[in-house]
Parts: C-alpha cells; structure tokens; sequence
C-alpha cells in the first residue's frame, strides 16, 4: 500500500519559523483588546485593584514580549527597545481610541495612556536588566 507524504510548502515554513515567537504577544494583546472593550471589565479583575496599575501590568507584558520575540531572531540594539514600547503604546492610544468610538460605557483617558506608557518602558527596562542577551 503507498501512502503518499505531503509535502510542505518551504515559504510557509520560513514564515511560521520567523514569526512564532511574536504568539505569546499576539495572544496577551488581544486579551488586553477583549479586557479594554467589554462594558464591564471589573468583574473579571481582582476587588480594590487600581486600573492605573492593571494598565502598567499589561503593557508591561506586552513589551516585554515584544522585545523577546525580536531578540530571539537576532541581537538587539536599542532601536528593538524603543520599538518594542513605542509599539506597545501606541496599541494602548488604538485601544483608547477604539474605547471612545466604539463603546458606550468606556471612555478614553490620558491617564490610561500614561499608565500603558509607564509600563511598556518598566517592560523594555525590565527586559534590558536581566534577560538581555
């Protein structure tokens, strides 16, 4: 009986061989998206919890993903770290704008882009210090 082997397309694999080490920020983005846009957030959150420093938390995360993803691939230099939390914040000023244009119960704050701003940079900072290659 001949069983016939698929064949992989060669460019398929280089790309998901490029791009699987952004997933782990894929996914804590699109959580920090669904989180963002519910009309009711809080009752996924922990009770008394500022949102100022789940924002922090969050974007922390996100840039410090980020900043792994590319260096996995190569040595970064500290234009990878700058991208990683500018990127970071800008998906914070989307998500604010979206907040605004798309919802009825959220609302956009400039102290919530403070808040993302702050912690992408502790991301990147926290990154730089200890994983840094």
């Amino acid at each position: 009986m001949y069983i016939e082997t698929q064949k992989t397309d060669p460019l398929r694999l280089r790309i998901l061989d490029k791009y699987w080490t952004y997933l782990p920020a894929v996914v804590v983005a699109a959580g920090i998206a669904l989180l963002s846009l519910l009309e009711h957030p809080e009752r996924f959150l922990p009770p008394s919890t500022s949102d100022k420093v789940l924002h922090a938390i969050a974007y922390c995360m996100l840039a410090f993903l980020l900043v792994f993803a590319m260096e996995f691939r190569r040595s970064c230099n500290i234009s990878h770290y700058v991208c990683s939390a500018a990127a970071a914040t800008f998906y914070g000023l989307l998500i604010e704008v979206f907040q605004r244009l798309c919802t009825t119960t959220r609302t956009c704050s400039m102290d919530d882009l403070m808040a993302d701003l702050s912690g992408a940079v502790i991301g990147v900072v926290i990154y730089f210090i200890f994983f840094r290659r």
